[in-house]
């Protein structure tokens, strides 16, 4: 007897909630309008500069949509910074030997949790 509650239960609620439409997605850039330069004559890579390239890891966008945090290497180890997302110099929020990674806003932006590879 009582698999038949449950089973009209869901019957029930499947029923009563209403179907979700969701709006087609706008498009933002016509890839077809995309183009690049071709630069026939890109020199080779010295170890030297291989060495000074600078990357750029997971980032995340504040809730408000003001600030952008990002992992880079930009002072040679993996660190945590942010920067305006209307442009300007990055500040960097963690100073640390060890690499972190994957930047998450908390809902109020208060707060930028990560991963770090400390022991």
């Amino acid at each position: 007897m009582r698999s038949i509650w449950l089973f009209a239960i869901v019957i029930l609620m499947t029923t009563l909630a209403p179907s979700q439409t969701l709006p087609a997605p706008q498009v933002i850039t016509d890839p077809k309008l995309i183009s690049g330069k071709n630069n026939l004559e890109v020199g080779k890579l010295s170890i030297e500069k291989l060495y000074m390239t600078r990357a750029i890891g997971g980032s995340s966008w504040s809730p408000d949509g003001k600030t952008i945090a990002f992992i880079s290497n930009i002072s040679g180890r993996n660190n945590l910074w942010t920067v305006p997302a209307a442009g300007g110099w990055p500040t960097q929020l963690t100073v640390s030997d060890h690499r972190q990674s994957s930047p998450a806003w908390s809902p109020n932006g208060k707060w930028i949790a990560y991963i770090s590879d400390d022991e």
